[in-house]
């Protein structure tokens, strides 16, 4: 009887893509405010700029970037991750990491069976600004990012009420934007230029 030799095993790998790591400072945006936009994917819409319709959602983190660290100590965020995935990394910082402009947020807060609350509050485009509404045995805390297009006429605003998931609109300077939430709680904001 003949033996034959074992079949050879022939192993096949991909090549691995060549990951790098990237220190980028940021100028104007602080790096809670991009880890709150990171940490929270429906926020993605508010970057969606009004009038294309059709584009995607931009990533809050591309495909393929590994690891993101933030710095707050000297405004940077160190990435690994493919030479790729860091290049759409910066290009959404690109949008974010702009100066920053004052926008005045006029809000009505209402619930049924409760008095109406209209906060002011001031903030900057990109920062989150928030505030407390009611009395001692019933407070709301109510948080608002707005995003100034680059068009300059309109707005995208996320809100939030408590521990509700953000909700995004995108509306012009100046209209108001209806957020309805599932605690039968009704928020309009309208967000104009200081």
């Amino acid at each position: 009887m003949l033996l034959a030799p074992p079949p050879a095993i022939v192993l096949q790998t991909q090549p691995q893509e060549k990951r790098v790591l990237a220190k980028i400072a940021l100028t104007y945006l602080r790096t809670p405010a991009l880890l709150e936009l990171m940490s929270s994917p429906e926020l993605a819409s508010l970057l969606q700029e009004d009038g294309m319709p059709g584009k995607p959602l931009p990533l809050l983190r591309p495909a393929r970037l590994d690891n993101i660290l933030f710095s707050p100590a000297d405004q940077t965020v160190i990435t690994q991750g493919t030479p790729e995935a860091q290049e759409q990394f910066k290009a959404l910082l690109r949008r974010l990491d702009v100066a920053p402009r004052s926008v005045l947020l006029t809000m009505r807060l209402v619930q049924e069976g409760k008095p109406e609350s209209r906060p002011t509050i001031s903030t900057f485009s990109n920062a989150k600004g928030w505030m407390t509404v009611g009395d001692t045995t019933d407070l709301q805390m109510v948080a608002v990012i707005p995003h100034l297009n680059r068009d300059g006429k309109t707005v995208a605003v996320a809100a939030k009420v408590n521990d509700e998931k953000w909700l995004v609109q995108t509306v012009k300077l100046g209209a108001e934007a209806k957020f309805v939430f599932p605690n039968n709680q009704t928020l309009f904001v309208t967000a104009t230029l200081q």
